[in-house]
């Protein structure tokens, strides 16, 4: 209802009354006989307030300012651009990611994929060095804070970004098992650019970038050399633009 009548969310009410007091007197006088008469009563005013959560309200107000602002926009993105852009939602829940990383033969997969530091050790020693380092990258996995993630396709581009679970309007098993992959309908999405395809390039070309002279600390360097390839897995596709989204919303039919 706070969409169709535009007014914002009803959170509450509030009821008031207010008693009044009126008297008055009147007086007949009749000859040879005077007779008087007085006259009192009362009024009860009723109030009733509602109070609305502007949030939607607002909401859309941004939207169409944001529309009206953007309409002669030239073709691509900035950093910094304020945009509202359209298309399909594609969506995913990597938070059952974590508990899955907790079972044996996930460590035994992530082990087989991995080569040993020295081949002259035991058959053994390369397992027991591989299945330690194989536990080593699931616990980092573990400690990264996978949640929902889009993507939304608009055209020839794709906007990938983000959203806490406690603002999102669906329940907790809609994705994946009603919405495995993409939810239907026309998304609309306004949010902020942050990102831009093909700029996050590898770990060393990006330290390199920040100058020659700057001496790294040597766990800030580890981190990106670990982190890079795992955002092909899990984070943002080299073509895809980063959106810090504001509203997201999907076109309903009467």
């Amino acid at each position: 209802m706070s969409q169709i009548e535009g007014v914002g969310t009803l959170v509450g009410y509030e009821r008031s009354y207010q008693k009044e007091k009126n008297s008055g007197k009147s007086a007949e006088i009749n000859i040879p006989i005077m007779s008087g008469s007085l006259t009192s009563g009362s009024n009860l005013n009723k109030e009733l307030r509602q109070q609305y959560d502007p949030l939607w309200t607002n909401s859309k107000r941004l939207v169409e300012i944001v529309d009206e602002r953007c309409q002669d926009r030239p073709s691509g993105y900035d950093y910094g651009d304020l945009v509202t852009v359209s298309g399909n939602l594609l969506c995913m829940d990597q938070g059952f990611l974590n508990e899955l990383l907790k079972s044996d033969p996930v460590i035994n997969m992530i082990a087989g994929g991995l080569d040993s530091s020295n081949p002259q050790r035991s058959p053994k020693g390369q397992r027991q060095e591989k299945s330690e380092m194989a536990r080593l990258i699931r616990d980092f996995l573990q400690s990264l804070p996978l949640g929902i993630v889009f993507i939304l396709i608009a055209g020839d581009n794709a906007f990938w970004f983000n959203a806490k679970r406690e603002y999102l309007q669906i329940q907790g098993l809609d994705i994946p098992l009603k919405f495995p992959l993409s939810i239907g309908g026309r998304w609309h999405v306004t949010g902020l650019i942050d990102a831009l395809p093909q700029d996050h390039g590898s770990a060393a070309s990006s330290l390199e970038e920040l100058g020659d002279k700057i001496v790294f600390p040597q766990a800030f360097t580890l981190i990106a050399q670990l982190i890079t390839p795992l955002v092909g897995l899990f984070g943002r596709p080299s073509d895809a633009y980063g959106l810090s989204p504001v509203t997201i919303h999907r076109e309903i039919r009467f």
